[in-house]
């Protein structure tokens, strides 16, 4: 990965973290890495949780692209199950009730009990809507405001906990978490302070050092209704068991090697192909880009060669990571399209009615009709944005939770580059056609 360019992972700090950052890899105030500059502040949406129903995109949190739903790794599971006829590795992912319950409704302490108390560490706990990969090399940065976060990132700072806290994925509709999260090292703070000095929020640079597996929620109550209401800074704190992601396996053996390095080539020769495509300005792929963002991917999309996706298990993760961070770059240019829409149709609608225009705009404000209009594109481009198969944050949950080695990771991955190639080249095809038939009927 020579030449390839730090990205910082850019994180806000609250509650399902559906939107209200843009995603940057140069400045702050987002929540993952894409290669966009952040969109201005009035584009800002707060993701409202979808309430659990399977399928559904509600209105005001479907805007955002927010993929971080439990109803939609299920969904991913359920289509996985279907297409290889037994379980696949989204189905892999389990969830667990910040009140101390896990998935299947039994109290997590009951699967603590399972390791060994030596191998427990107890450690701060970061919910967060995204997802953070264990790549050792990128700093990744979380911008902390809510007490409590801002109180954690302090104690970290003083060298509590040996400078370790973990982050894990919150979905968005369920307020669960996942079960996998990523372990991190503070790597430094700063401050944010208004012209009196009182101390608004707190900036901390991080650096990931693993995996790990939550077995228990040690202060559960601490997350409770009426304690975020009271705005308490008492954070989770949580019982935790790390582990290390083997190697390829079989490897050394005879009979498979073969196998193995033509899932990779694979994997080198579908993503060298999709990076040709973005990184042209006038193809097909580019063009769904903004300019801004075509520039930014064409710079800092790297080429990767067969050994960075298996060299070593950090290896792999800084792979994965160029690609979350492309998943990002697609989303985040979607969404800014389709801010643009609805805020173009929102404000014409409100100057429409007559007499001052008062700003800013809510949805309320506007005929209900146009409200339903709006709902009905913002839950569209949601459902779209789902079948294009650049979720960055659910395919990825799916890579920190499998069992195994690199090899179940690798294939996965490679599935999810192949699918968006085989989506440009149809989508070449498709305009090569009507070019055609353009052409024909000018003739």
């Amino acid at each position: 990965m020579a030449g390839a360019s730090l990205l910082l992972i850019l994180c806000e700090d609250g509650g399902c973290g559906g939107g209200r950052g843009r995603s940057c890899p140069f400045a702050g105030g987002a929540k993952a890495a894409a290669f966009v500059p952040p969109l201005p502040a009035w584009r800002h949406l707060r993701c409202r949780p979808c309430g659990g129903d399977d399928g559904a995109l509600r209105a005001g949190g479907a805007g955002d692209l927010h993929t971080g739903y439990e109803w939609l790794a299920r969904q991913k599971a359920d289509a996985e199950e279907a297409a290889a006829g037994g379980p696949g590795i989204t189905g892999e992912i389990s969830w667990m009730d910040l009140a101390g319950e896990d998935a299947d409704g039994t109290t997590s302490a009951a699967s603590a009990s399972a390791s060994s108390p030596a191998a427990l560490e107890e450690l701060p706990l970061y919910p967060l809507g995204a997802v953070h990969l264990p790549s050792v090399t990128a700093v990744q940065i979380l911008n902390n405001s809510e007490p409590r976060n801002v109180r954690m990132a302090q104690d970290l700072e003083a060298s509590l906990h040996g400078g370790l806290f973990v982050t894990v994925l919150r979905a968005a509709d369920t307020g669960r978490i996942a079960t996998v999260g990523t372990l991190m090292r503070l790597d430094g703070t700063e401050e944010t302070r208004n012209y009196g000095g009182e101390l608004l929020g707190i900036r901390v640079r991080c650096r990931a050092e693993g995996l790990v597996r939550v077995e228990g929620i040690l202060n559960p109550e601490c997350w409770s209704g009426e304690e975020r209401l009271r705005r308490s800074d008492e954070y989770l704190m949580a019982r935790v068991s790390r582990f290390v992601v083997g190697g390829r396996s079989g490897e050394g053996e005879e009979g498979n090697g073969e196998a193995r390095t033509g899932t990779v080539a694979r994997l080198a020769a579908d993503y060298a192909a999709v990076r040709s495509f973005y990184i042209d300005r006038d193809g097909v792929a580019a063009r769904d880009l903004p300019p801004f963002a075509v520039d930014a991917v064409r710079n800092n999309l790297p080429p990767l060669r067969e050994a960075d996706f298996d060299r070593s298990v950090n290896s792999f993760w800084r792979a994965a990571e160029v690609w979350q961070t492309l998943c990002n770059t697609v989303r985040e240019a979607r969404r800014s399209d389709l801010q643009s829409e609805v805020n173009e149709i929102t404000i014409g609608a409100a100057m429409r009615k007559g007499g001052p225009l008062k700003l800013p705009v809510h949805r309320s404000d506007v005929p209900p009709d146009v409200q339903a209009r709006l709902n009905k594109m913002e839950e569209d481009a949601a459902g779209n944005f789902v079948a294009l198969g650049m979720d960055p944050i659910i395919n990825f949950q799916a890579m920190l939770s499998c069992g195994g080695g690199l090899d179940r990771r690798i294939e996965h991955l490679g599935n999810l580059v192949s699918r968006e190639r085989g989506r440009i080249e149809a989508k070449q095809q498709l305009k090569g056609l009507f070019d055609g038939t353009s052409a024909a009927s000018a003739i």
